[in-house]
């Protein structure tokens, strides 16, 4: 017993029953009677009064004595229409509708054709609300007014659509008056703004100096830092990895006084344009266009492009317009995996339940449905319809092969790829090193589809190393085999890669997996430092040429490494290298070569250069490497534009004296 008393003064726990797994649930805490948080089975209703001090609710038992009994109950159920009125701010009249709630079944199956495809209307809920201002209505009027005249109807029903003519006429018939007399001026005032976009409606403006159409799908007014605002959500056709979708599009337009012209906003339907008819087929044309680019494409580009950038420590980026004029690879899917912060997302074109607008000449009135296939990988794209078309977007996603940069690109600035095909021919090489380069491009052209394909690992990977001197033409000779194969060039440095093993690799993985989904031509541009010959006192070095032949020895595809220190890379190269080519240094017949094959470049006609042979072989003399002579006659070039005249011998030789080389 005194054992007993003893263990329940020293564990008070267990004489209140909280030993763990032997107790019964316990109804108190230890201190006094009090209940513990939570542990009461009951259920307590609390009742809310707004405190404007607090600016939030106060909480009581006590039931406000000022809340009238509910308004909505069986009674009200079997009326045909609710009407919901509000104190109004109108000075012309003490009320206004705030909403009506239609429950005749009778109404709603006429208004499930006078309303179809209006967003926001679902009419097949037992109970209906439309809030003011009433869009369906003031959209749909003509629609509306047209279906309760109609001789079919039962008298049943004529009575029910009669009741709720009564009650909404009222409310939208200065709206629909007021939209129609600025429609027929072509003018529009902040306040009725939202009226003259019908959900449906083909949208005109412009992105980034670009036209543009979109289907318009609602709007609302927003209080902003900047004031009120009309922002309206559309959409337009993009595409998205393998098959076209919806992409959402939010435009804004800020309050202003006064009525303005309906073309001169940021946005407008596209009907009031006075050039509709024309900017239709231009954007049909442009959507055919962007319809053929879409998937992976190699093209040309002279045009105006956007960068997106990724503004340092922030999820905000910034729009910068850049001149590009150089090959492009067109890759969607590749942008947006390498360019997070600026991804395209759409939403498919799904089923017969879906609407949108497509009339006379797509302005709005009759909903049909878009019909399209989609492009699943290994098939072959569908075409659009002429309206989906028009609402293509005006840009594509793609990388600029010489400046490195993803960008979106104007469709309408890309252009076929006109191929040098005597790029190759023209190399100043020795003969043998031709006919081997030739073999192995054969080998290549054997087992490689159409560019459009883009079949990645065809045939046997392939590793050809050029050495030799700066200007000897390593990489003249790599353009022109990407020219013979017409495959992109695309192309890294050292520098692109990095210093630090784990970037290095991840960034060689993305180049790797770029260029054989593109089926490109991999350059990888003065490697030394990665194949230069591993020694046991520079560990980090080590690492990265054991990176860079794993990464060699698995790469499937056509790759060339150039190096200006042959002597010096390391042995594990020689046994993964299928060719490798010593670039001798220029003598003077290989020089002339060089300055004609250039010269040969510059003008045709009467713009065709003055040089005479006499001038070449002068040039010839001078020791010089090919992109020193290169430079040396763009600048030349330059300099004779500048006279409005021909190059001249003495544009060269002017040049040459600033680079400290005497002529003859």
């Amino acid at each position: 017993m005194a054992t007993e008393q003893s263990l329940e003064s020293i564990f008070p726990a267990l004489r209140l029953g909280h030993v763990e797994g032997h107790s019964k649930e316990p109804e108190k805490n230890a201190i006094g009677d009090k209940i513990a948080c939570g542990r009461k089975c009951a259920s307590k209703t609390l009742y809310g009064s707004w405190d404007n001090e607090e600016d939030d609710f106060i909480w009581s038992e006590e039931y406000p004595d000022n809340i009238a009994e509910a308004a909505e109950n069986e009674e009200t159920m079997q009326c045909a229409i609710l009407v919901r009125e509000k104190k109004s701010t109108d000075p012309r009249r003490s009320l206004e509708i705030h909403s009506i709630v239609i429950q005749s079944p009778l109404i709603k199956e006429v208004l499930s054709e006078v309303f179809a495809g209006y967003p926001d209307c679902n009419l097949e809920l037992e109970r209906t609300e439309i809030d003011a201002p009433f869009g369906p209505f003031v959209h749909r009027w003509d629609g509306f007014t047209s279906a309760l005249k109609d001789e079919k109807l039962g008298e049943e029903t004529r009575q029910h659509l009669q009741l709720l003519n009564d009650a909404i006429a009222p409310e939208v018939t200065d709206i629909i008056n007021k939209v129609k007399d600025y429609k027929k001026n072509n003018v529009v005032d902040f306040k009725y703004l939202w009226a003259i976009f019908e959900p449906g409606c083909t949208i005109f403006t412009t992105e980034h100096g670009h036209q543009m159409a979109a289907c318009f799908e609602t709007s609302t007014y927003i209080d902003t830092q900047n004031g009120k605002q009309l922002f309206l959500w559309c959409k337009s056709i993009n595409w998205e990895k393998s098959e076209f979708g919806w992409e959402s599009k939010r435009f804004t337009i800020k309050e202003f006084k006064n009525t303005i012209p309906i073309s001169s906003l940021p946005v407008f339907p596209l009907k009031n344009h006075k050039g509709h008819a024309i900017i239709e087929q231009n954007l049909i044309q442009r959507g055919k266009l962007f319809e053929s680019l879409c998937g992976l494409q190699y093209r040309d580009y002279d045009g105006q492009a956007v960068q997106v950038v990724q503004l340092q420590h922030s999820f905000e980026v910034r729009e910068k317009a850049v001149r590009v004029q150089e090959r492009i690879v067109i890759d969607a899917e590749a942008y947006d995996r390498f360019n997070p912060h600026d991804q395209t997302f759409t939403h498919p074109i799904l089923d017969d339940k879906e609407k949108n607008v497509e009339s006379s000449r797509f302005g709005h009135a009759e909903y049909t449905v878009i019909p399209i296939d989609f492009v699943k990988k290994g098939e072959s794209k569908k075409t659009l319809t002429e309206y989906q078309q028009l609402l293509c977007v005006p840009s594509v996603r793609g990388y600029a092969l010489k400046t490195k940069r993803w960008l979106r690109l104007s469709v309408s600035s890309v252009k076929e790829i006109e191929l040098n095909e005597g790029a190759f021919s023209s190399l100043v090489l020795p003969e043998n090193y031709k006919k081997l380069l030739r073999a192995f491009m054969e080998s290549q052209l054997q087992f490689k589809n159409d560019f459009d394909d883009f079949v990645a690992g065809k045939g046997k990977g392939i590793v050809i190393l050029l050495s030799g001197s700066p200007g000897t033409g390593k990489t003249l000779t790599v353009e022109s085999v990407a020219e013979v194969l017409k495959a992109p060039l695309y192309s890294l440095s050292a520098g692109d890669l990095g210093t630090d093993s784990g970037s290095v690799q991840e960034r060689l993985d993305d180049a790797l997996q770029l260029a054989a989904d593109w089926n490109a031509v991999l350059l990888i541009d003065e490697c030394d430092v990665f194949l230069e010959a591993r020694s046991s006192d520079n560990l980090d070095r080590n690492e990265l040429v054991s990176i860079f032949l794993r990464t060699i020895e698995y790469y499937e595809g056509i790759m060339f490494l150039t190096t200006n220190r042959l002597d010096s890379i390391d042995p594990a190269f020689h046994s993964r290298v299928h060719l490798s080519l010593e670039y001798p240094g220029l003598v003077q017949s290989s020089r002339k070569e060089i300055w004609s094959g250039f010269l040969d470049k510059i003008g045709k006609g009467d713009q065709r250069h003055a040089l005479s042979e006499e001038d070449i072989g002068k040039l010839a003399s001078l020791d010089l490497n090919g992109r020193q002579i290169k430079n040396i006659l763009k600048t030349s070039n330059l300099l004779a534009c500048s006279e409005k005249t021909r190059l001249r011998f003495d544009h060269v030789k002017t040049v040459l004296e600033v680079w400290r080389y005497k002529v003859q």
